[in-house]
């Protein structure tokens, strides 16, 4: 069973959540990481970080839902609304079929200024990128962490640079499991997203007009946080809330779905303080950031339609077995652990853990595996 939403609710992200949630159906959650999503592709070009890491506040936000019936899209729209109206620099697109496609979205905003990548329906990109020669999907999945993209073919080149993309999407849990193939588990793009499942908790048959007052106070208070940034451009992070965060960080678990997670925290901790308008990281902002990573990690473990720890432990066994008393080389071992059942991904990350671990090594130079010291020293003391 999963855990509940972390109770914290704060800042004008709160304040908004608070706000649609008791006029329209769909989950407070869905608005307030549908509003922070919104606000750190706006603040993502002007904020700084005291920290070699960039850790810009850009989010690759999955709404999921049972069905329909949990207002996904209302969330979504609403927010994206509010910003609108906000009379700010404020871009989004509603879906590009091509990274060509993108790259035109980008040219036609300012330099250095942000866009949200806006997928009503999930299942339209993950069908975009499953087109053969579509590379929409490396393209996206390489701007969660850079500002740049470039691909050249033979017949066309293009390269996009100042680019700070974020991404909001809905989608149904059943959509979410088919972007566990090869095309995407291999390079990582499941641990890039950030998933909100909710269920719609209440039914509102004909909802009230929300005032126009506290709509305007909300965007005033927008307005607020970005004239804040241009004073306090950059975000400290203070001493004890650093080391909440090292805490967590040097014990958190070993685990597939724990990637990104500290980078995610990183950027929660920024946009969290941002929304709050603090120009620094507070043991507040600290915690409230790590307990949505904790939560998140469960997420992540609960929607793994794959069962993907457990899955690579038994790889991981199967490979120790089979290199226990002989050297194989690279095809040599997938053929002998059914290489063919697992893709490439969880074979890549088996052999990964298991050379962390000194349990076996690749031998270039004879080009086959075998067991490495630590494997070697626990078969010989038993």
């Amino acid at each position: 069973m999963m855990d509940e939403f972390p109770e914290i609710y704060r800042g004008v992200a709160g304040e908004y959540a608070d706000l649609y949630s008791k006029y329209l159906e769909p989950p407070k959650e869905f608005f307030f990481m549908s509003f922070l999503t919104c606000l750190g592709s706006i603040v993502s070009a002007r904020i700084k970080v005291n920290s070699e890491l960039k850790s810009q506040p850009r989010f690759y936000t999955l709404l999921l839902g049972e069905s329909a019936d949990d207002r996904k899209s209302t969330a979504m729209n609403k927010t994206l609304e509010l910003f609108d109206n906000a009379n700010i620099e404020f871009n989004y697109c509603g879906g590009v079929g091509s990274a060509e496609g993108l790259h035109d979205e980008f040219i036609k905003i300012t330099k250095n200024q942000g866009l949200v990548l806006v997928y009503d329906e999930f299942s339209s990109f993950v069908s975009k990128c499953k087109i053969r020669s579509s590379v929409l999907l490396p393209c996206v999945n390489s701007l969660f962490d850079n500002n740049f993209y470039e691909n050249k073919t033979k017949t066309s080149k293009f390269r996009s640079n100042d680019i700070y993309l974020s991404l909001l999407g809905a989608t149904t849990i059943e959509t979410y499991n088919q972007i566990w193939d090869s095309r995407f588990t291999r390079i990582g793009f499941n641990n890039r997203l950030f998933l909100v499942p909710a269920t719609s908790k209440k039914r509102i048959a004909f909802p009230d007009k929300i005032p126009a007052k506290l709509k305007h106070a909300l965007i005033m208070n927008i307005v607020e946080i970005l004239d804040f940034i241009e004073k306090e451009n950059t975000i400290h992070i203070e001493p004890d809330a650093k080391l909440e965060f090292e805490i967590w960080y040097n014990n958190k678990i070993k685990s597939v779905h724990t990637k990104r997670l500290d980078e995610y925290i990183r950027r929660l901790m920024v946009i969290l303080a941002v929304n709050e308008k603090k120009n620094s990281i507070d043991i507040n902002i600290a915690k409230d950031a790590i307990e949505l990573g904790k939560w998140q990690l469960g997420v992540r473990q609960l929607h793994d339609p794959i069962d993907a720890d457990n899955t690579i432990a038994k790889l991981e066994e199967s490979i120790r077995r089979c290199l226990k008393n002989k050297r194989l080389k690279d095809y040599e071992l997938k053929q002998k652990v059914n290489y063919s059942r697992y893709g490439t991904w969880m074979y890549e990350i088996a052999t990964k853990n298991l050379e962390r671990a000194n349990e076996i090594k690749f031998n270039a130079k004879q080009k086959v595996w075998e067991i490495g010291r630590e494997f070697f020293s626990q078969n010989c003391s038993q």
